[in-house]
């Protein structure tokens, strides 16, 4: 049996540490496993609720927090606040009720004021609220993109680069690594990465000989798109290798003499166009293929044979699709913007 000399409500164990409610104030504090036998261990965790009815830890460790009224906020930086001894950030999730939920009038609002405290659950990509001894459960899916700006700081400085394009995503996804490409031409035979807790820059050689045309990055793979036309996939990407271990050439035999211009990514998809204006299509894994079983490329609008959308005097330079490939565009080289139609996933 512990002694805290608080009177708690509810408890969650998260990163090592016990988080409770009390119900003196109706608020959060917290005390470390190994310090459990002290009393005086307990310290307040700084929240935007004056008064909380409930709270839950996320999948990915994001503090949830909601009051009788409806009000519910999370936080993702507030375990890193405590260890800096510095205020979390928190953001107001907007609670709105569907038509079909909207019809069968629950009194109160979605966590109405109770003898009971509220249920709240937080899942990996859905969130679940009820109120004791009630009929109803409600379930939105959500998912944490970010709520705030703040300015990266790093080692070296940024100014001296001229950044064109950011790879980034969710924490799951990237594990909080970010990949940058740059104009600075005495450099454009390099990419930067980071990870935006160590403040540093770190470049990542491309392969031997060549320089950089086009790079496209979703979870889990990285193809580098060549000024010579050459694809190579970056290999043995994983946790805890986020930008992976060598690069391994794409025989792109069946596109001999046509050289490739841009290159885009989706899930088991691949978009490319060609110094001709040409588009193509490529179906299967983006990991590295067997030599003898290298999927194959597939012409885009060949049936469309002499009729064309693209305008009078211009032809498609650039393809970009969605990391699900189910939204694709292109740029022509007039900066006409297309967009594909009938694109299913």
């Amino acid at each position: 049996q512990i002694y805290t000399g608080l009177f708690l409500t509810s408890v969650r164990e998260h990163a090592g540490r016990l988080i409770a409610l009390t119900g003196q104030t109706n608020g959060l504090v917290q005390c470390q496993m190994d310090d459990l036998t002290n009393e005086n261990a307990w310290s307040s965790v700084f929240c935007i609720l004056p008064s909380v009815s409930v709270f839950n830890i996320g999948a990915c460790g994001e503090l949830w927090v909601a009051d009788s009224h409806s009000n519910m906020h999370f936080s993702t930086d507030w375990l890193s606040c405590e260890n800096e001894q510095r205020q979390p950030t928190w953001a107001k999730l907007s609670l709105q009720l569907s038509g079909e939920a909207q019809s069968s009038r629950i009194p109160g609002g979605i966590l109405p004021p109770a003898l009971c405290k509220p249920i709240l659950c937080p899942g990996k990509c859905q969130l679940w609220v009820t109120s004791p001894l009630s009929s109803y459960l409600l379930s939105n899916p959500y998912l944490i993109t970010g709520y705030r700006w703040s300015k990266l700081s790093f080692s070296s400085q940024l100014n001296q680069f001229r950044l064109k394009s950011v790879f980034c995503g969710a924490r799951d996804a990237y594990s909080g690594f970010i990949l940058l490409t740059q104009y600075s031409q005495h450099l454009s035979n390099t990419i930067l990465w980071t990870n935006i807790h160590d403040s540093k820059l770190h470049q990542l050689p491309l392969p031997p000989g060549e320089l950089m045309q086009d790079l496209s990055v979703v979870p889990g793979s990285m193809w580098l798109l060549s000024v010579k036309g050459n694809i190579y996939i970056r290999a043995g990407m994983s946790h805890n290798q986020p930008v992976g271990t060598s690069w391994v050439k794409l025989s792109l035999g069946q596109l001999s003499g046509l050289r490739l211009l841009s290159v885009s990514l989706g899930t088991d998809q691949t978009w490319a166009v060609d110094d001709e204006g040409g588009v193509y299509m490529r179906l299967g894994s983006l990991q590295p293929p067997p030599a003898h079983a290298s999927p194959a490329w597939l012409p885009v609008d060949q049936a469309l044979g002499s009729q064309s959308r693209i305008s009078e005097g211009a032809q498609l330079v650039q393809v970009v699709c969605s990391s699900q490939g189910d939204m694709v565009w292109a740029r022509d080289s007039n900066h006409g913007v297309y967009v594909r139609e009938a694109v299913y996933p």
